[in-house]
């Protein structure tokens, strides 16, 4: 299958997970995952494009008494943004 050029919110993802958005296209794009091909080389990869949250974390996000917490990067796969906690 041929490879096709990078949305900005693939670039971004790309940029999150420390891998350079220049040297790859983008394959298959199915929900929680992104299947990608390396432009010189033609090696595959998939990438997860959702975090999974931490086992004492809720939902709604740090607990209150908890103090500033650093929630890193959240993914989504119709738009990547960055979300930060809120102290």
């Amino acid at each position: 299958m041929r490879g096709k050029r990078l949305q900005k919110w693939m670039k971004e993802l790309l940029e999150a997970k420390k891998l350079n958005p220049e040297n790859w296209l983008y394959v298959r794009n199915l929900p929680g995952e992104l299947h990608l091909q390396h432009r010189a080389t033609g090696r595959k990869r998939v990438v997860l494009t959702t975090v999974r949250r931490q086992a004492n974390e809720s939902t709604r996000g740090p607990s209150a008494g908890a103090g500033p917490q650093d929630v890193g990067v959240f993914i989504n796969p119709k738009r990547a943004k960055q979300v930060c906690a809120r102290a």
